[in-house]
């Protein structure tokens, strides 16, 4: 009997340094994930408030908006692959509706690109937008506004995956993302 106790107490240790193993790999690449996605949405935000308040932005400015997109969607995605991964009771639900989400964004942006903004632009010409271009950032610029609230009120911690609030930051974000959608496909 004490053999038996002695190898299931070796057995929950040797499992409990495999679990605390992966944290210390995973956490890293949590908190970048979520910093990335963060940052992004707090850049994006930023300059589509100048775009719809000033009516103009830099092209150096449109460049990195969609480059926001780009990584909110890659960010997204991963971020909530590791919640299903390693919180999947409380992961439930999450369907990547944000990764898609900005994903359309990203192309509505390519789409403003191609059929209203000059070709062959220098970094610093201004581009200014027309009415029709305004009623297509709008959407984009309300749920970006929208995530923008959400993250900010989580902060990136030391040691974030032991903590689930990221979990519930993607759910909330990705509540904005579904709206976005139901409006997109009408």
């Amino acid at each position: 009997m004490v053999f038996l106790l002695f190898i299931a107490v070796m057995y929950g240790y040797k499992k409990h340094q495999e679990v605390s193993n992966q944290h210390n790999y995973l956490n890293p690449l949590l908190m970048e994930k979520v910093h990335a996605i963060q940052k992004e949405i707090h850049t994006a935000s930023s300059i589509l408030t100048t775009a719809m308040d000033e009516n103009q932005i830099p092209y150096a400015q449109w460049m990195q908006l969609k480059n926001a997109y780009k990584t909110i969607e890659h960010a997204s995605y991963e971020i909530e692959k590791m919640a299903r991964a390693i919180y999947p009771n409380r992961a439930k639900g999450l369907e990547n509706a944000t990764k898609t989400t900005s994903y359309l964004m990203a192309s509505d942006l390519v789409y403003i690109e191609d059929n209203f903004i000059e070709a062959n632009l220098d970094r610093s010409d201004m581009i200014t937008f027309s009415a029709e271009e305004r009623e297509l950032l709008e959407p984009i610029y309300n749920t970006t506004l929208a995530w923008r609230k959400i993250s900010g009120q989580y902060y990136v911690v030391t040691y974030i995956i032991t903590r689930k609030y990221w979990v519930d930051m993607m759910k909330e974000i990705q509540e904005e993302s579904i709206l976005y959608q139901k409006d997109y496909y009408k």
